[in-house]
């Protein structure tokens, strides 16, 4: 039966950013007079991690550090009344329901659903038979709705990973915010073939965002090909494969995969440009201590020193790459670079500022201004301002953005700071975030501190 149906996916982190987690949960309902028929497939990139170990019944799943999935009922679609149901990978039950309606809170209940679940290579699933008269309910008419929710509680190696098909802002028990399940005349037609359309949101914003990855994929393996070569090469087979994959699939089947690629890739590429960082974005900086306070030139780089601290900039790119501390005799910062998300109405691009293209350098008495290009965001102009302030003790930096086309544009700029590992481990540290600068254009501010 499965087989002949669509599933629909999309599942989200319950931060505040909700993005779609890496691991997504697929899932699929049907219903005859009886019983909703629920099957659910738990992607997990690692399985041997899967944890299921409690075997009794209504003991607490997420106490034993298991994975869980959940779906949650809210029959009467006011909150009144709310259904749970969980289970682990090993198919052991748990249940809940809250009555509210007649003014008193009943719960303790077991219901009369079941489920079974197997573990796979690729993660686990479940198919769950929950009966209408659990809710209760009669049998539902075409065109009636059931507002409902997937939870998922993933244990796997690298994090605990709370995810939701409704987008969901404070816990999984909000059932204001939960989706709708409408019940579908019988005669309607619907077969795998529609998943494209009916997870057309997730297929456009995942499709976008890896076709925005391979493209700066290709870059970042050159970025560090001097660091690693064989990193270099590998980082541009997977973009090639990224590519290759979201040019030949156009089910969601294949989408998954490339996402899968997607995330192996960004793995790869993060742990390559952190060791560039720490190595120097421009290669080393020979004895930083010895520069005289003031502004100079030094190799690929910009130095800006003060009494208090030293402060390389990549004169290619107009990024930082490297804060020393002379009251402490160390560096403290290896790197601090932009990350950026330009949205249009019909598009959206990632890039980042170790592509950034410096075409002027403006020199102030207590700093430099970088005027960029960056190949990702076409039409685009960065200014980059960088100010010592308080004797040196902060290194302020302002962005200021403008664009050749007039069209609606939004751009997302986040940072990327790496740290020393040697100051790290043994000091505290400090990054302090400025309000932005409201004067004209669109600007962003923020400042370093040598230490604190």
């Amino acid at each position: 039966m499965w087989q002949k149906l669509p599933r629909v996916t999309g599942t989200t982190d319950i931060t505040f950013r909700h993005d779609f987690v890496p691991d997504q949960t697929l899932i699929t309902v049907a219903y005859d007079q009886r019983n909703l028929y629920i099957a659910l497939d738990a992607h997990d990139r690692f399985a041997e991690t899967i944890q299921a170990n409690e075997t009794r019944r209504d003991e607490h799943l997420w106490g034993a550090g298991d994975d869980v999935l959940e779906i949650f009922f809210d029959p009467d679609g006011t909150g009144d009344r709310l259904i749970q149901i969980a289970f682990n990978p090993i198919g052991t039950q748990w249940d809940y329901r809250k009555d509210d309606s007649e003014g008193t809170r009943r719960t303790g209940w077991n219901g009369s659903w079941n489920v079974a679940t197997r573990i796979n290579d690729n993660g686990w699933s479940a198919e769950v038979v929950f009966p209408f008269s659990d809710l209760p309910w009669d049998m539902p008419s075409p065109g009636d709705t059931l507002r409902a929710n997937l939870a998922r509680t993933s244990r796997n190696r690298r994090a605990h990973v709370y995810s939701s098909w409704s987008i969901i802002t404070h816990a999984f028990h909000n059932s204001g915010q939960y989706g709708f399940w409408n019940f579908a005349a019988p005669d309607l037609d619907a077969s795998p073939k529609d998943e494209i359309e009916i997870n057309k949101e997730f297929v456009e914003v995942e499709s976008q965002a890896l076709k925005s990855l391979a493209r700066r994929g290709s870059m970042e393996a050159a970025m560090v090909k001097s660091l690693a070569g064989e990193t270099a090469q590998d980082a541009t087979r997977l973009s090639d494969e990224l590519l290759d994959q979201l040019s030949s699939k156009d089910d969601l089947d294949g989408l998954l995969q490339a996402r899968l690629t997607g995330h192996s890739l960004k793995a790869m590429l993060k742990a390559a440009s952190t060791e560039l960082s720490l190595q120097g974005l421009a290669g080393p900086l020979d004895d930083p201590f010895g520069f005289q306070n003031g502004i100079s030139e030094s190799g690929g780089y910009w130095v800006l020193a003060s009494g208090r601290g030293i402060y390389a900039l990549a004169r290619e790119r107009g990024t930082v790459a490297g804060v020393w501390d002379r009251s402490i005799g160390s560096r403290i910062i290896a790197a601090a670079y932009d990350h950026y998300e330009r949205e249009t109405m019909n598009d959206k691009v990632f890039s980042d500022e170790r592509f950034d293209q410096v075409e002027n350098v403006e020199r102030h008495p207590d700093g430099l201004t970088f005027v960029c290009r960056n190949p990702l965001l076409p039409g685009l102009t960065i200014r980059k301002e960088y100010r010592l302030k308080k004797e040196g003790q902060i290194l302020s930096k302002q962005i200021h953005v403008s664009q050749s086309a007039r069209k609606k544009t939004l751009l997302g700029v986040s940072t990327d700071t790496v740290f020393d590992p040697v100051f790290r481990a043994s000091s505290r540290y400090n990054r302090v975030s400025c309000r932005p600068d409201r004067r004209e254009g669109r600007t962003s501010g923020r400042a370093l501190t040598p230490a604190k």
